[in-house]
């Protein structure tokens, strides 16, 4: 048992400096009103990382990790650029914006580059599937045209 406890006293330490660190860290990020500053980092992080694939470096590179950190370094120099300004816009509003840009931006890249690497393949395109509607309700309904309803 206490090899038990003394295997165990150094993981507990940690998490107990872990959390008074944290959570002194998390009420200045409340009171700063920049909660979701992190997200947004993190999705300009794996932007940086698909710009570094899309360069041709593998995934998990120094090279791919280095396109993230510096992605991850501008987001940064850009939210405290905003931090000094006075402006309407609150910069949680910007966070916020920064985020959806970014996914975004991963989200339309990553779909354009697997679309045109499925098409060099040469395989053709990806085909819609219709499913066949069993039940005789639903093909009545799909079938009759929406104006219907209004006569």
């Amino acid at each position: 048992m206490t090899e038990v406890l003394a295997f165990l006293a150094a993981p507990f330490a940690a998490c107990v400096l872990l959390a008074s660190i944290l959570g002194y860290f998390g009420i200045h990020v409340i009171l700063r009103r920049v909660i979701f500053v992190d997200l947004a980092l993190a999705q300009i992080a794996a932007l940086g990382a698909l710009v570094g694939f899309l360069r041709g470096h593998e995934p998990g590179s120094v090279a791919s990790l280095v396109y993230s950190f510096c992605a991850a370094l501008f987001g940064a120099a850009i939210f405290s650029w905003t931090r000094r300004r006075r402006e309407r816009v609150p910069q949680e509003a910007i966070i916020g914006i920064t985020f959806v840009v970014a996914s975004a931006l991963s989200i339309d890249t990553h779909f354009t580059t697997s679309i045109s690497s499925s098409r060099s393949a040469n395989r053709p395109p990806p085909q819609r599937i219709r499913k066949k509607c069993t039940c005789f309700a639903t093909r009545r309904r799909l079938l009759r045209p929406p104006y219907a309803a209004y006569v």
